[in-house]
């Protein structure tokens, strides 16, 4: 594959820049491209005259302009052919310019990605991941004994049981086979209350009749 040097080289002999190459095609083409013109006038001036020669039926005048006009024909379209090879060539130093820019690109990438990757390990990425994994799960062991408070720790079961019990005397009670009380201690302090009074009413009963006798002895007496 022929490099933008080399073909710059075989156009001009000797080794420029791509905008110095570029300017001295594109000045060639316009020299080119004005030497088409003159070609182009000078055909159509002896066309012309070939023309005029044929109305005044003078046949050799014709032809000789003719053969001029021919002339000039395929040099114009000679320098026509040379001037759009110039073009082309600009578009392939043009081309190969934007491939060298794309591969100098791609080298630039595939160095910095290199330098990147030099910086990354996979074997230490998997245990970093290890190690974070490790840490989030020590976070949320400490965040749960933290949040888990002080005191005796009820047990589950426990509670489960009491509920149990609380769901079937709510379910007695709204059937009507058990009369509804505040609660089982409750319960207690109020039999122990009427104990306490029943007690205290006996002693009253039985201090009366001593006190009643001691009133008719002093009556007697008097």
């Amino acid at each position: 594959m022929i490099s933008l040097s080399d073909l710059v080289s075989r156009i001009f002999g000797k080794k420029r820049s791509k905008d110095e190459s570029i300017a001295q095609i594109r000045s060639t083409i316009n020299k080119l491209t004005f030497r088409s013109r003159s070609f182009e006038r000078q055909a159509v001036e002896y066309y012309e005259k070939a023309k005029d020669s044929v109305k005044h039926r003078n046949k050799m005048a014709a032809k000789f302009y003719l053969g001029r006009w021919q002339r000039y024909q395929i040099l114009m379209n000679r320098y026509d052919r040379m001037r759009a090879s110039l073009e082309d060539s600009i578009q392939v130093i043009e081309s190969a310019s934007d491939d060298v820019d794309v591969y100098k690109g791609l080298e630039s990438a595939a160095r910095e990605i290199s330098q990147v990757q030099k910086q990354v390990d996979v074997e230490k990425s998997i245990e970093q991941m290890a190690k974070t994994e490790e840490l989030m799960r020590e976070v949320d062991q400490t965040q749960e004994i933290l949040s888990a408070g002080f005191g005796e720790r009820v047990e589950e079961s426990s509670v489960n049981g009491e509920l149990e019990k609380l769901e079937a005397e709510v379910a007695l009670e709204e059937s009507g086979q058990l009369p509804r009380v505040p609660s089982t201690s409750k319960i207690t302090e109020r039999e122990e209350v009427i104990k306490d009074l029943e007690q205290l009413k006996k002693e009253l009963e039985s201090t009366e009749p001593s006190s009643k006798s001691k009133k008719e002895k002093e009556k007697e007496k008097e």
